[in-house]
């Protein structure tokens, strides 16, 4: 599932897009198994098409019985060794963009959108691998998922100004090139009947269509409780305390550097520290629902 190569300018110059808490796990998730299968394939020649055998999402597999269920989630973590740029990209675009989707809608309604996108992605390669391509063709990669990332940001922040191939454009742009590219190989598998080149287009596809509807669905959807009431009230009470203690740590902090700037002049802050006080103003902009770097989407 490789993608052309996309960079990224953060939402303010000379700033990182937010590392936020579940991105980081499925970035270490994905980098961890890629890891794995490529240490793996050192030892044992035979090692990677075990990998992709067993955690790829192969039709015929999660079609007979008892079905491989589990490849409809594990797919989405396996990148081959051989390919070490699938996954980089991959991440890369995971990083970039996920951070801001998460940190304006949430850290639930982020796992959502990731697992709708990868499940999505996952049921249209099996329905369009089992019918163009007899359900042996396997899938991997985290493509699909991060496709629905880019799609939802997209609608949230259209005119986030990216690098593709060396020229800026408004993310809504990138988006629907990449879409494209993605269509335009189907038109051809079904037209011209070519055999496939190897990328799974279906999935991208799918992932991304999720993602794009996800962005744009109502509440009474996107926002449902995961756990029961009792124990969502729970939950929700512990993470309100840790959430509150971090605002106020980071208050603190915020208090002391103004105090500093004040005496001192901002020539006398380091650059993590100003670093800190650009995520403080971004992260504030974000909960008022305005666009990263001030403009309303």
């Amino acid at each position: 599932m490789r993608r052309d190569p996309v960079s990224f300018e953060g939402p303010a110059s000379g700033t990182f897009p937010p590392l936020t808490r579940t991105v980081r796990i499925l970035l270490l998730a994905n980098v961890a198994l890629f890891v794995a299968v490529f240490l793996a394939s050192l030892i044992s020649p035979g090692a990677e098409t075990l990998f992709v055998r067993t955690l790829g999402l192969v039709p015929g597999d999660v079609l007979r019985f008892p079905p491989f269920l589990w490849q409809f989630v594990t797919y989405a973590f396996v990148h081959s060794p051989s390919d070490p740029f699938h996954v980089l990209l991959n991440m890369l675009a995971l990083y970039m963009l996920g951070g801001l989707v998460e940190e304006r809608k949430g850290s639930a309604w982020f796992l959502r959108l990731y697992a709708v996108s990868l499940l999505a992605g996952g049921l249209v390669h099996v329905v369009y691998g089992t019918l163009r391509f007899e359900g042996r063709s396997p899938c991997i990669g985290a493509s699909g998922a991060v496709l629905g990332v880019m799609l939802a940001a997209a609608r949230l922040y259209p005119r986030l100004p990216v690098f593709f191939w060396f020229v800026l454009l408004p993310l809504w742009v990138v988006a629907a090139i990449l879409v494209a590219l993605d269509v335009l190989p189907i038109l051809t598998e079904l037209t011209s009947r070519v055999r496939p080149d190897g990328t799974a287009h279906a999935a991208h596809l799918g992932g991304a269509l999720a993602g794009f509807f996800w962005a744009g669905a109502p509440a009474w959807l996107t926002d449902r409780p995961l756990l029961p009431a009792g124990k969502m009230k729970s939950l929700r009470r512990a993470l309100d305390n840790r959430r509150r203690r971090g605002e106020e740590s980071r208050r603190r902090r915020m208090d002391a550097l103004l105090a500093r700037i004040s005496k001192e002049g901002i020539g006398s802050l380091s650059h993590s520290e100003r670093r800190f006080l650009v995520r403080e103003s971004r992260r504030a902009r974000a909960r008022r629902g305005g666009r990263p770097g001030g403009e309303e989407p």
